[in-house]
């Protein structure tokens, strides 16, 4: 399956472009501010309550009883307003205890506060795509008011995979501990609509929650929590976005952000497929990408990788059709194995009938493992 990437033409898209790079952006740097975002609450539970205030004030001689009542009538309660805000926990903490006592409900504030921060994994992040070109709001947004391009890449197994030879098959995360990353990044639908919140007392130890969750319970909690990120508000549904992330670490692995380098991934530059470029891309900066395809189109074939997939880049212009509303692209030229194939050459119409059924040259070892041997498939 094809999936689109829209770029501004900028150095940083061209570096990226000549690196194989991708990019994985938390929350907090996306342009939807809702975007990622998973909402915790503490739900109108009084023996979950008392098991939680119980924990954290473990080592303090106060009754947790009455406190419980009222932080339970007060739910739903945000986990993470309360682990940002100690004014709040607070004034619940004062309706419990003598008035009187106040430096002893800033203790105890404090002493809840740091406990529920301590079980808030960290964020997950991502990189995004689309399965549409054809947009002309996301040409406007996402490549500089058609003045960029848009890149083409051909899912494997529903994935993109990272460069076997720059790949990462883990991240430190600590001192004492590393996040495992898998060398096929997995290429995830956005879901539109609403979300529900995740039940806070999930967040903690079995002795916060109750008992035990079984495994199954384990299973659809995981899968809560990816669809809770996977979803956007309604409104952004036209972008049809497919992406690939990153799944946070659990708060009692790490609660620290991966920094920007550690975030950079280099794909395989063998699933791209191709690239649109904008109505309004000037011919200087076409030149540059088109030198730049042309070349990854040589190194393809050079790879000494046995087991690979080799597709040929195809170039498209753009343009914008007024009874249709929406992009149409026309294909003008074809790079493959370092050869500049114009839409005008005979062999344009047969290659580009191939690339659009999605076939690529799959080469593997010998049966014999004497050397490769090399087969046409078709992959969409």
């Amino acid at each position: 399956m094809l999936y689109y990437r829209y770029r501004s033409a900028n150095l940083l898209s061209t570096k990226e472009l000549i690196y194989d790079e991708l990019y994985f952006s938390y929350p907090s740097e996306l342009n939807d501010p809702l975007d990622g975002f998973i909402s915790y609450e503490f739900p109108e539970d009084f023996p979950k309550w008392k098991r939680l205030l119980d924990f954290a004030w473990k080592d303090l001689p106060i009754d947790t009883t009455r406190i419980a009542e009222i932080f339970a009538k007060s739910s739903p309660l945000s986990v993470k307003e309360l682990a940002t805000s100690p004014k709040t926990i607070y004034e619940k903490i004062l309706e419990g205890i003598d008035p009187t006592h106040k430096n002893i409900a800033f203790v105890l504030a404090e002493s809840l506060k740091n406990y529920i921060s301590a079980y808030i994994p960290s964020e997950g992040c991502s990189v995004s795509f689309s399965k549409t070109y054809q947009n002309a709001l996301m040409w406007s947004h996402y490549t500089g008011k058609h003045e960029g391009y848009c890149l083409i890449f051909r899912s494997i197994d529903g994935s993109i995979n990272q460069c076997p030879s720059r790949s990462k098959e883990s991240i430190k995360t600590s001192e004492h501990s590393f996040l495992g990353i898998s060398k096929n990044f997995k290429l995830h639908d956005v879901l539109y609509g609403t979300r529900n919140s995740v039940d806070g007392f999930t967040l903690f130890p079995h002795g916060v929650y109750g008992r035990q969750m079984s495994a199954e319970e384990h299973k659809s909690y995981w899968e809560n929590m990816e669809n809770m990120y996977l979803t956007k508000s309604s409104c952004w549904d036209y972008e049809q976005e497919a992406r690939l992330y990153i799944a946070a670490s659990s708060a009692c692995v790490s609660q620290d952000l991966l920094s920007p380098i550690d975030r950079i991934f280099h794909y395989d530059n063998s699933q791209i497929a191709g690239v649109i470029f904008g109505m309004r891309m000037s011919e200087s900066n076409k030149k540059i990408i088109r030198e730049i395809l042309l070349k990854k189109s040589i190194e393809r074939y050079m790879d000494s990788r046995s087991d690979r997939f080799l597709f040929d880049i195809v170039s498209f212009e753009s343009q914008f059709d007024d009874k249709q509303h929406a992009i149409l692209i026309n294909p003008s030229e074809i790079f493959n194995c370092g050869k500049s194939i114009k839409k005008s050459d005979p062999e344009f119409a047969s290659k580009f009938t191939s690339w659009s059924h999605g076939e690529a040259l799959h080469i593997q070892k010998s049966e014999n493992g004497k050397g490769n041997s090399c087969s046409r498939v078709v992959l969409d």
